[in-house]
C-alpha cells in the first residue's frame, strides 16, 4: 500500500510544481508533464493493484485484523517495507526517465553551443 501511497504524493507535488510554473501560450520547456504523466500512470497501475487485492482477500489488504497472529503482522510490516522500497524506486526511475528527457530536448541549448 505504501507504495501506491508514495506514488500517489509523487504525482500530487508533479502536479502542483507544473501547474504553478505554467505559462499559458508558451511550449513548457522543462517537461514536468512527462513527470505528472508518469506517476499518475503508476499511482493508476498500484490503485489497480490494490483493488484487485482488496478483491481476493477483503480488508486484510490495509489492515490485518484485531484477530491476526503474530505472523500476519510480521509479514503485513515485512511487505509495507518492501512497498516503501518498490514507492521510492518508482519515483526514483520516474526522475531518472524525466533527466533523460531533459538531456534528450536540451531546453537551455547547452550541447547546440558546444556543437557549434
Amino acid at each position: 500500500m505504501m507504495h501506491f501511497v508514495l506514488t500517489l504524493i509523487a504525482a500530487v507535488v508533479a502536479t502542483v510544481v507544473w501547474y504553478k510554473k505554467k505559462v499559458p501560450g508558451q511550449k513548457e520547456p522543462y517537461k514536468i508533464i512527462a513527470l505528472v504523466y508518469m506517476y499518475a500512470g503508476a499511482a493508476l497501475m498500484w490503485l489497480g493493484d490494490l483493488i484487485m487485492g482488496f478483491v481476493k482477500d477483503g480488508y486484510k489488504v490495509f489492515f490485518p485484523g484485531e484477530d491476526a497472529t503474530l505472523e500476519e503482522w510480521q509479514v503485513f510490516f515485512h511487505a509495507s517495507m518492501n512497498d516503501v522500497a518498490l514507492g521510492i524506486a518508482t519515483i526514483a526511475l520516474g526522475l531518472l526517465i524525466w533527466l533523460i528527457i531533459l538531456l534528450i530536448s536540451d531546453p537551455k541549448g547547452m550541447f547546440k553551443k558546444k556543437a557549434q
